[in-house]
């Protein structure tokens, strides 16, 4: 099976996460959120070359999560708590992972990615 680039259609030879796999995204949002089947496209190296991630926003509003996660009120540029007009760094979250994977039957390391992606 030829997987096709979702940007230009040319024959794919990556797997690019939307939302990057980071160590610190990996630990916040558990294995199974990270290498989720949304959260991949196939792409071709250079459209995979000039991607841009998505935020972490974009992220919760397309995995749906907002009921497992509350704005973090601390702005880490201005070292104070509560939110600071117009500084992007206040535009953190909190997910609540374990309440996440008890509320729907995952275990953390129940996670299978074959070559051809999702397996589990």
């Amino acid at each position: 099976m030829i997987f096709r680039c979702e940007i230009c259609g040319n024959p794919a030879v990556d797997w690019n996460h939307r939302f990057p796999q980071r160590k610190n995204y990996i630990k916040t949002y558990g294995k199974h959120l990270i290498h989720h089947p949304k959260n991949g496209q196939y792409l071709c190296r250079k459209c995979h070359e000039n991607i841009k991630h998505m935020t972490e926003r974009e992220y919760i509003e397309m995995m749906a999560l907002w009921d497992y996660c509350e704005l973090n009120s601390y702005c880490k540029k201005f070292k104070t708590v509560g939110f600071q007009e117009g500084c992007e760094n206040c535009k953190t979250y909190k997910f609540d992972k374990e309440r996440y994977y008890k509320d729907n039957g995952i275990k953390e390391n129940l996670l299978i990615l074959g070559s051809y992606g999702w397996k589990g």
